[in-house]
C-alpha cells in the first residue's frame, strides 16, 4: 500500500468551522463530532472483494477529520470545476463509470473522493442491535466511491444485484467492492461520513468519509433510490 493511500484527508474540526462560519443552518448539521479512528500501517494488508480483510496489528490513533469546511459546502459549481483536486472532472467520472458499465447496468459515479474506514461492532440492547466500535475506525483505502445496479435482465447475468465499490482515480480500477444486503442498514452518521455493514460479516462495518457534503449527500439519495428497487 503507498503512502498517499494511507493518507487522512486533514482539515478543520467541525467544532472550530461552526465558530467561523456566520451560516446558522449548517450549525446542527456539524455540530457531531465525527469517531476516532486508527489508520493502518504502511505494511500490505489483504482486502478481499466483499469486504473482509485481514488488519496488521501496527496502528496509530488519529481523529477522523471534517472533509471540506464549512466555507467549501457553499463554494459555486464554477469554483469547484477551478478546483480539480476535491472534485473529478467530467472526464474522469466517464473513465470511472467505462470501467463497471455493462449491458443493463446502472453506475453512479460519485464526484469526490473517499477515505474508506472498517470497524467492529459490539452487540447492545440485549443482543437485538449492535453499534461500531467508533473509536477503532481503521483507515484502509482511499478512492471514488461507486454504485452499481444490476437489473440481472441478461443471460449470464440473471440476479438482480446492488454493490457499492471504491474504485481508483485515473483508472477506474476496483479498491474494494460490498454486495448489498437486507442487513447492509447504510446510512449518514455525518454528512461526509456513511456507514454500512459488510456482507461478508455483518460483525463488522464499513465508513466511507466523503470530501465534499454535498456529493455525500447524491451518493446516499442514488444509493437508496436503487436499493428499493
Amino acid at each position: 500500500m503507498s503512502s498517499e493511500q494511507c493518507k487522512v484527508h486533514h482539515y478543520e474540526e467541525p467544532s472550530n468551522l461552526i465558530r467561523k462560519s456566520s451560516i446558522t443552518h449548517f450549525i446542527e448539521k456539524y455540530a457531531k463530532p465525527l469517531p476516532v479512528v486508527s489508520v493502518v500501517s504502511s505494511k500490505p494488508s489483504n482486502i478481499n472483494n466483499n469486504g473482509c480483510k485481514t488488519l496488521p496489528s501496527n496502528r496509530t490513533q488519529v481523529k477522523l477529520r471534517s472533509s471540506k469546511s464549512m466555507s467549501a459546502l457553499n463554494t459555486s459549481k464554477k469554483e469547484k470545476e477551478r478546483n480539480p483536486g476535491n472534485v473529478l472532472d467530467d472526464t474522469e467520472v466517464s473513465q470511472v463509470e467505462h470501467f463497471f458499465k455493462a449491458h443493463k447496468t446502472f453506475v453512479y459515479v460519485c464526484r469526490c473522493m473517499a477515505n474508506l474506514y472498517f470497524t467492529k461492532t459490539d452487540i447492545v440492547n440485549g443482543g437485538r442491535t449492535s453499534s461500531p466500535r467508533s473509536h477503532e475506525w481503521e483507515l484502509t483505502r482511499t478512492g471514488v466511491p461507486v454504485i452499481v445496479f444490476d437489473k440481472g435482465e441478461t443471460r449470464s447475468r440473471s440476479k438482480r444485484q446492488l454493490q457499492i465499490c471504491l474504485a481508483e482515480r485515473g483508472t477506474g480500477f476496483t479498491l474494494w467492492k460490498d454486495v448489498i444486503d437486507n442487513l447492509t442498514d447504510y446510512k449518514s452518521l455525518h454528512p461526509c461520513f456513511h456507514t454500512l455493514y459488510l456482507s461478508c460479516d455483518h460483525r463488522k462495518m464499513a465508513g466511507l468519509s466523503f470530501d465534499d457534503a454535498d456529493e455525500a449527500e447524491i451518493a446516499e439519495e442514488k444509493f437508496l433510490e436503487k436499493g428499493e428497487k
